[in-house]
């Protein structure tokens, strides 16, 4: 029987293994960085450990045999809530494909989809850290260091994102690059900035007490 590596085309090998090695390396420079962030304790990690499992088994199909789910959304609220080493962690470990274990669903696709994601999270994480914390932007008596934090993350998510599955799918189909874009992503790209909003919010309801004066981190 031959091993599943010798039967996966040495082109998206190549392009999968690569995307994972980029990912440790920027994992390996934030945790060394170790950004400061709010206190958190194990439950609080735990708990949206599952928000990230949550939504990643809720996948909206796309042409080419693509899904995409909103992870995204949660991933906006864990960057303002945790350091982004940690957030790359709970989407590494939470990321589950709801094709998991099926015909036609191979070892490597699972590895680049957990990988780009978490990719894009410790992107996203890093740009929020600059924006909210040394490099604040006011515009008069107006901290906007949060609004203006919250767009790029999304642009940095959105460009990460669609980015490195875009060219995935073009080695994997042969369809052209522009194709990809037209068929799967052009449409979507507005729920990005739409949703954002509601990242945020989560991580401001995660703050702020609800019953019995819990509420995440408060």
């Amino acid at each position: 029987m031959k091993r599943a590596a010798s039967t996966t085309p040495p082109n998206i090998l190549a392009f999968v293994l690569g995307v994972a090695l980029l990912t440790l390396v920027l994992g390996a420079v934030l945790f060394r960085l170790a950004p400061p962030s709010l206190p958190f304790t194990v439950g609080d990690a735990l708990f949206w450990l599952a928000l990230v499992a949550w939504t990643t088994r809720i996948g909206i199909a796309l042409p080419f045999s693509a899904s995409m789910s909103h992870l995204f959304v949660v991933v906006l609220a864990a960057i303002a809530l945790f350091p982004p080493w940690l957030v790359m962690g709970l989407v590494m470990v939470g990321y589950f494909s709801p094709r998991l274990g099926k015909k036609g669903y191979p070892w490597y696709k699972d590895l680049f989809n957990r990988t780009q994601a978490s990719l894009a999270a410790g992107a996203a994480g890093l740009c929020w850290y600059f924006l909210t914390t040394d490099l604040p932007i006011r515009a008069g008596p107006w901290d906007i260091s949060t609004v203006v934090a919250l767009i790029s993350a999304s642009l940095v998510i959105f460009l990460v994102n669609m980015s490195l599955t875009t060219w995935a799918i073009h080695l994997s189909t042969g369809a052209s690059s522009r194709k990809v874009w037209i068929d799967n992503f052009r449409w979507l790209s507005p729920s990005y900035f739409v949703l954002a909003p509601v990242g945020l919010f989560m991580a401001r309801a995660y703050q702020t007490p609800l019953v019995g004066g819990w509420g995440g981190f408060s």
